[in-house]
């Protein structure tokens, strides 16, 4: 089983608020995958990104049904049935969100609401203060609250510092970009979800996860090979067990390769 992520491991050069079907993705891992698959193997989607942004590829290669998504989700891409979700308690934004947003001067984020909908708010934009528009939009059960800096990555360590070290016990917070903080439930997160979907299978001889960024780093520790593309950050690369080709040079295609050759 390959668990790949999506933003800048099957796909690259996309901006992170585009609509995923307009993300580029080197041919040369639709053809490995279609092979992979054909040879027994199982081609499976780990994102944070939810399960709707995901279907298109189901006309483009043959992935697995079952999708881990919004970082920690367990969706059948065809069925709609949802197997395993994350939520956040619902007074999560009268709670830790205030708390938040008294100490920091928070700029933009975003709501993953109970239909996997994003509602995003910033600062410049809206007529109303987040905690109204909150209100609006609210939907629950939440699944995540996503954090921003549009560059500012000094912004973003800050928040993550603070969240980190006052609420580390009781949420998951990870970077998913270094200008992009999620933080969901506890024990939320893509490790979870892809041994559950494991157990679920189970007989499966080999998990390969393939990945880019820090919150990738939990589902590359538990893997049997945990993969870094070559246009990973740092820490994921090293606690990867291998690096393979960059994201635009084919990152899942290498690896596919690497495993047809025995050599991962």
């Amino acid at each position: 089983m390959i668990f790949s992520d999506f933003d800048n491991t099957l796909t690259f050069k996309g901006s992170m608020s585009g609509a995923c079907k307009n993300f580029n993705i080197n041919p040369n891992n639709y053809e490995a995958v279609k092979y992979f698959t054909q040879n027994g193997g199982k081609f499976i989607m780990a994102t944070g990104r939810n399960y709707d942004e995901l279907l298109f590829l189901l006309d483009k290669m043959p992935m697995y049904e079952v999708a881990v998504c919004t970082n920690g989700t367990l969706y059948n891409l065809k069925t709609n049935e949802e197997y395993l979700s994350v939520e956040l308690e619902d007074d999560f934004i009268d709670t830790v969100a205030k708390d938040l947003f008294s100490k920091f001067e928070v700029r933009h984020c975003r709501i993953v609401d109970g239909d996997y909908v994003n509602c995003e708010w910033h600062k410049e934009k809206e007529s109303v203060d987040f905690f109204q528009y909150a209100q609006i939009h609210d939907k629950k059960p939440y699944h995540k609250l996503t954090f921003w800096g549009n560059g500012d990555v000094e912004y973003i360590k800050n928040l993550y510092t603070y969240l980190k070290n006052t609420y580390k016990d009781a949420y998951t917070i990870e970077c998913s970009a270094p200008d992009f903080m999620e933080v969901y439930a506890k024990g939320g997160g893509k490790s979870n979800a892809i041994k559950t979907l494991v157990d679920r299978i189970g007989n499966v001889k080999k998990v390969v996860c393939v990945g880019d960024q820090e919150n990738d780093i939990p589902m590359l520790k538990i893997a049997d090979v945990g993969v870094c593309v070559e246009n990973g950050v740092q820490k994921a690369k090293e606690v990867a067990t291998v690096i393979c080709a960059s994201s635009e040079d084919g990152a899942i295609a290498d690896v596919i390769r690497m495993l047809d050759e025995g050599k991962i």
